[in-house]
């Protein structure tokens, strides 16, 4: 398992466009790819999950992956995060 913690720095936050892009690259990977907020917990292959954790510009989110691709996983969804401006 390997895990990071990052700062969203969209001004929007993980909004449903953003979060679709956190999702779609998510799903490229078979590691299961966590995203922390806090206590929540969801789901970064799943939109509403990531919906649901209201995620915003500043908050620190820990992204946690675990699988045979993990490490490749955690760098693309982070680097996705990172280029979020939509």
């Amino acid at each position: 398992m390997v895990s990071k913690v990052i700062k969203v720095k969209n001004v929007t936050g993980i909004h449903l466009r953003a979060a679709n892009a956190v999702c779609n690259t998510a799903v490229k990977y078979s590691s299961l790819i966590k995203m922390k907020k806090k206590e929540q917990v969801v789901n970064a292959k799943s939109i509403l999950g990531i919906l649901s954790a209201c995620i915003r510009c500043d908050d620190e989110i820990i992204i946690e992956c675990e699988g045979v691709d993990e490490e490749a996983a955690l760098k693309d969804v982070i680097d996705t995060i990172d280029s979020l401006d939509i």
